[in-house]
C-alpha cells in the first residue's frame, strides 16, 4: 500500500554472508549472491506497472495535500511557502514530462499551474525590488540564482506569462543572463545556456556551452 510519504516499502533482501571464521580460511567473495530466481523477482518488482501506478498516485496525493493555497510548497507543513522548494518540485514535474514525452495532466497539471502562479508572483516582486533599488542609485549587476532558475523553469516547461507585468519582469531577467558568463558556476552556466537557446539566442547559448569546457 502507498504510505503517507508517497513511497512504497519493500522488505530488503541482502546477500547472505559467510561467518567471519569461515571468511579467513579463503580469499573468495564471502557475500553469496542471490539466486537467479530471486534476482528475477526483485527486477520484476521494479517494473510492476501496478506498483508504479500506485506509487505515482500516492506521491501526487501527498504533493497535493502539502501544496498551499498560493501554489507554493514549504520546507515543512505549517511553514510559509518556499520559493526554493517550489522551484525544486516544479522542476521535477517539468523534467518528468520531458523524460516521458507526455505532458502533465490531471492533478499534476493543476498543481504545476498553481505553482507557477506563485513563482510568477515571486519573480515579479523581485523585479520590482530591483527596479526600486536602481531608482535609488544602486547598481544591480547580474542575476540571482532564483531568477535564473525561474527563467530555466519557464524555458523547459513552455510556461506563458499571464500578465504584461510578468512579461516585463521576464524580459528584464533574460536581458541579464549574458552578464553572468564569467561569474556563474558550471551548473548555472548550463542552465543559462538552456535559457538562451530556448529564447532563440543561439550564439550566446553556444558561448555559455563553450565556457563549460
Amino acid at each position: 500500500m502507498g504510505k503517507a510519504t508517497g513511497f512504497l516499502d519493500y522488505e530488503r533482501q541482502d546477500k547472505k554472508a559467510e561467518a567471519p571464521k569461515e571468511r579467513i580460511s579463503h580469499f573468495r567473495e564471502f557475500h553469496k549472491p542471490l539466486t537467479e530466481e530471486e534476482q528475477k523477482k526483485r527486477i520484476a518488482t521494479l517494473f510492476d506497472l501496478n506498483n508504479i501506478r500506485n506509487n505515482n498516485i500516492a506521491a501526487l496525493t501527498r504533493l497535493k495535500e502539502l501544496q498551499q493555497s498560493d501554489g507554493s510548497w514549504a520546507w515543512y507543513k505549517g511553514m510559509n511557502g518556499s520559493r526554493f522548494i517550489t522551484n525544486f518540485i516544479v522542476e521535477l514535474n517539468a523534467r518528468l514530462a520531458l523524460l516521458t514525452g507526455k505532458p502533465l495532466e490531471g492533478d499534476a497539471l493543476t498543481m504545476q499551474r498553481s505553482a507557477f502562479s506563485f513563482l510568477n508572483k515571486e519573480a515579479l516582486e523581485e523585479y520590482k525590488n530591483i527596479r526600486k533599488a536602481e531608482k535609488n542609485g544602486e547598481k544591480v549587476k547580474g542575476l540571482s540564482d532564483e531568477a535564473l532558475k525561474y527563467l530555466y523553469l519557464v524555458a523547459i516547461s513552455g510556461e506563458k506569462m499571464p500578465l504584461a507585468d510578468n512579461q516585463t519582469a521576464y524580459n528584464y531577467f533574460l536581458s541579464k543572463v549574458g552578464e553572468t558568463l564569467t561569474s556563474r558556476s558550471m551548473t548555472n552556466k548550463a542552465l543559462a545556456a538552456i535559457v538562451l537557446d530556448k529564447a532563440g539566442r543561439k550564439q550566446e547559448a553556444l558561448n555559455f556551452i563553450a565556457s563549460l569546457k
